[in-house]
């Protein structure tokens, strides 16, 4: 093939066993058919639902791929992915998920003295990954959305604390949770969002009072189970170095993808 067949606008890896990359393709080619025709000009939703090659038109232009292991992961990186970016301009590299590879320890490494040399290798690999990430991105002015996991978070015990004997837990965090791969891999990232789902109500203005101009913008509230509810997430900034901190927004995921709320 030539340049045009390495031609996308965005990129998705799927890393690990997870989804397959055949779901992950069902679902992108329903939000396009959902969504319409990208013209800009259309509202979202409006008039006949596009033909299903308008909706492969768009899927062409998006290249997903399926890495299975580390070593496949270092080759895409050092290798493919420069070359498509090379040729291509691409909006957006979605890597999912990055701890799929490296969260879970490798027995091989562990030693009775309790020094993992695993938590090293690791370190350093993804040190290593991060590295060269950044540097892809500010070659090529793409931005890298990589995701990761979260694990509980747990408080470390205090020594010394009055009253407390010297195994008192430290104060509880306000976070109950926190990202996986701990703080190496927290300072390779610039901008870090936590999302969260809850079971709420969906209030949608009436098509009234959108006709009287009045807010689109639906409402939610939390209910008991006994209510008919719907899946709510919320996206909120936890680390950004041009973003303000807890700055959050609500939305929902239907058939056409994510939809705002407020």
């Amino acid at each position: 093939g030539g340049e045009d067949d390495l031609y996308y606008t965005a990129i998705y890896v799927a890393m690990g066993e997870g989804t397959s990359t055949s779901a992950i393709a069902q679902r992108m080619h329903q939000m396009a058919l959902a969504r319409g025709p990208c013209s800009g000009d259309r509202p979202r939703g409006a008039g006949r639902p596009p033909q299903d090659d308008e909706a492969r038109n768009v899927m062409s232009r998006i290249g997903l791929f399926k890495i299975l292991n580390e070593e496949e992961l270092a080759t895409f990186v050092g290798e493919t992915l420069p070359n498509m970016l090379e040729h291509s301009k691409v909006g957006v590299v979605v890597l999912d998920s990055i701890a799929n590879f490296f969260r879970f320890s490798d027995p091989t490494y562990q030693r009775p003295s309790g020094t993992s040399m695993f938590h090293v290798e690791r370190s350093g690999h993804l040190l290593g990954m991060s590295s060269r990430l950044r540097r892809l991105s500010d070659k090529y002015h793409v931005p890298f959305v990589v995701t990761n996991q979260v694990t509980a978070s747990i408080p470390p015990l205090m020594e010394g604390v009055a009253g407390g004997g010297s195994n008192a837990p430290a104060p509880p965090s306000s976070e109950p949770v926190k990202p996986a791969l701990g703080l190496v891999w927290s300072n390779c990232v610039s901008t870090r969002i936590l999302l969260e789902r809850r079971d709420g109500m969906l209030a949608r203005p009436s098509s009234e009072a959108a006709t009287r101009g009045e807010s689109s913008l639906a409402s939610v509230r939390f209910a008991p189970s006994a209510e008919k509810t719907v899946r709510v997430r919320k996206a909120r900034i936890l680390q950004s170095v041009n973003l303000p901190r807890r700055r959050e927004i609500w939305y929902t995921i239907d058939t056409a993808g994510v939809d705002a709320i407020a």
